[in-house]
């Protein structure tokens, strides 16, 4: 396997040492930044770092409250527990220059954006039933997603997203498809 990563890495070296010099040469519009975020995902940190002039990373981490449906498994079982959630996303913001141009608030990465998320969902932290149900319930999604973010001050802002993401539970290798969604409220740590 490494064998066919190594010779790939080589092949897009071209594309990153491009990117790196078409970024010195922009000024981007996104910031980096470091949140506190509440909201349908739970209790998380995240850092969403610039990738691009309108691209940037987040990567977000905590606490959140899953729905496990076990109804597909033969057992007449459906919770709302506690899980570790972990997240990556690549977001392309679009709309960014032209609200700037329009004299509309911009911080905060407020614009809309086009991206890819994939997550991480852990085994309950606190199951209370047959420890069997959750033996397999680690899940993993990823899919595109539309979302946006709006301020509602100078540390605060609104945050939207959703789209279609596929489900796996690599345990029992079952795959579904899915929807991701969600809405928060995050508080800015960094300037």
């Amino acid at each position: 396997m490494s064998k066919k990563i190594i010779p790939s890495i080589f092949l897009l070296l071209p594309f990153f040492v491009n990117a790196q010099q078409e970024r010195k040469e922009e000024t981007p519009n996104v910031k980096s930044q470091l949140t506190i975020d509440l909201g349908l995902s739970g209790a998380q940190l995240g850092y969403e770092f610039t990738a691009g002039k309108n691209s940037t990373v987040q990567l977000r981490g905590g606490i959140a409250p899953v729905l496990y449906d076990f109804r597909y498994d033969g057992w007449d079982a459906r919770e709302i527990v506690a899980a570790v959630i972990l997240s990556g996303e690549f977001r392309a913001y679009y709309n960014l220059q032209k609200r700037k141009d329009q004299g509309k608030n911009i911080s905060n990465n407020s614009g809309n954006y086009l991206g890819a998320l994939i997550t991480y969902l852990g085994k309950p932290l606190n199951p209370d039933t047959d420890a069997e149900l959750y033996r397999s319930s680690h899940v993993i999604m990823f899919g595109p997603v539309w979302g946006m973010n709006r301020s509602l001050g100078k540390r605060i802002y609104f945050h939207f997203s959703f789209g279609p993401a596929i489900l796996t539970r690599p345990a029992d290798k079952r795959t579904t498809l899915s929807a991701n969604g969600d809405l928060r409220v995050c508080f800015k740590l960094t300037r």
